[in-house]
């Protein structure tokens, strides 16, 4: 649809999205800068180019892209094409889900959030250049205070958590055990972030 973008930000966990929007964007545009984004709890993909063993494994709002081991067929497209792999946070990954939410009205998970995370926080990296961000991913539900809460793993002040929810994917009790820990971790409150 923008032909003449000069970046493309694509979230990475196996790689299938980031390599098949590669090929695509490559081939319409030969000089775009491809930049994938990938949690800090599973920097799989940049860890196997590098030549490392992929670790991770702790809570992230990134579940879309929790990935331990990034497709084998996918590397070697995504080591040709991607100029970059940015890491991001959990801090970026929440503040990109809320830029989502009040800025464009979009609830967006916090996997599909990463490209605008990677973005935000690096703006000396995308200073003057039109920037595509791939916003993906479908484990988010119509409300958007439940999703901020559900994702962030927000306390409420009486000390009980909301946690939870249902995904397709059976991941459910490894996304519950993740946001128990978040939420045993986390101290803020839903009232500190509206803002009441």
């Amino acid at each position: 649809d923008v032909p003449d973008l000069d970046a493309m930000v694509v979230p990475i966990g196996g790689g299938g999205v980031m390599a098949g929007s590669a090929i695509a964007a490559k081939a319409l545009v030969p000089s775009i800068d491809i930049i994938g984004v990938e949690a800090s709890a599973f920097p799989s993909m940049s860890q196997a180019l590098k030549g490392e063993k992929p670790e991770g494994g702790s809570a992230t709002i990134a579940d879309g892209i929790a990935v331990k081991e990034p497709g084998t067929v996918t590397r070697p497209i995504i080591e040709e094409l991607a100029s970059d792999i940015l890491i991001v946070d959990e801090k970026a990954l929440e503040n990109a889900v809320q830029v989502f939410i009040e800025r464009q009205k979009l609830v967006v998970e916090g996997a599909g959030a990463a490209g605008l995370a990677a973005v935000l926080d690096n703006p000396e990296r995308f200073k003057g250049m039109k920037t595509g961000i791939v916003v993906t991913g479908g484990n988010s539900g119509t409300d958007p205070g439940a999703e901020v809460e559900r994702f962030v793993g927000l306390c409420k002040p009486a000390g009980v958590c909301f946690y939870g929810g249902f995904d397709t994917d059976g991941r459910q009790q490894a996304r519950r055990r993740a946001e128990k820990e978040m939420c045993a971790q986390s101290r803020t409150t839903s009232d500190s972030l509206y803002g009441s």
